[in-house]
């Protein structure tokens, strides 16, 4: 009798207050966030990639930054060079001083092929149960954050989408030392996703190459959806054709 009263107790006490008795894990993040990014209806990024390239005896460094922000379907590019804002099926590019700025209409399908650094549930691999297994949740404060092994098969679609173009059609490639770092604020908020990868293939042209690359989005104000709205001169921006 006084045990089921004990097991009662303690069962009140976890609905009165839930978040005291929850525990996350690394499954149950990566899910909610997966979820979370599907519904969420805007975000604020930075973009980054990396890539370390070699070539035989040759090697080069390039990376890439940019700042994102979605609001539906309307979405800003910032990048050293250029600005892009696409705003109801309309984009919007500002080249500088040099280039000019131009607008032209454009499917948001077409948009997203071409200029699109959004994200999505597919973004994030399908993984099960066993891939979480002996996964530790690392704590630095009110920061969470964990490191997956991933296979090849998990990542080939999310990098092919990235840097595919810039390898020939038909070309083997190996992806290997793939590894997934998400961080995680107090509230579960996803703050940082960091894909690395090493990539390798042969191509008659240029030989042997591989790249160690990282593709990463530092996420700034979770939670809130940011303004995207079309330049205040865009009546300047030059027609063109898609």
């Amino acid at each position: 009798m006084k045990k089921r009263i004990l097991v009662l107790l303690v069962a009140i006490l976890c609905l009165v207050s839930f978040a005291s008795c929850k525990k996350d894990t690394p499954e149950s993040l990566y899910t909610a966030a997966k979820t979370a990014m599907d519904e969420a209806e805007g975000f604020e990024a930075k973009a980054i990639i990396k890539m370390d390239m070699k070539m035989g005896s040759t090697s080069n460094s390039t990376t890439v930054e940019m700042d994102v922000k979605k609001n539906g379907n309307n979405m800003a590019i910032n990048m050293e060079d250029y600005d892009i804002v696409y705003v109801d099926g309309v984009m919007y590019m500002d080249m500088g001083k040099e280039m000019g700025k131009f607008k032209m209409e454009l499917s948001l399908e077409d948009f997203l092929d071409e200029y699109g650094m959004t994200m999505n549930s597919s973004d994030f691999p399908k993984l099960t149960e066993d891939d979480f297994k002996d996964i530790e949740l690392k704590e630095d404060g009110d920061v969470r954050s964990f490191t997956l092994t991933l296979d090849a098969k998990d990542i080939k679609e999310i990098v092919d989408e990235t840097v595919g173009s810039m390898v020939e059609e038909g070309t083997d490639v190996d992806y290997s030392d793939i590894s997934l770092t998400l961080t995680f604020d107090k509230d579960d908020n996803l703050l940082d996703y960091s894909l690395k990868l090493k990539m390798a293939y042969t191509q008659e042209l240029v030989g042997e190459m591989s790249m160690d690359i990282e593709m990463r989005y530092e996420f700034e104000n979770p939670g809130k959806i940011p303004t995207v709205s079309a330049p205040s001169d865009a009546a300047d921006y030059e027609e063109m054709e898609a």
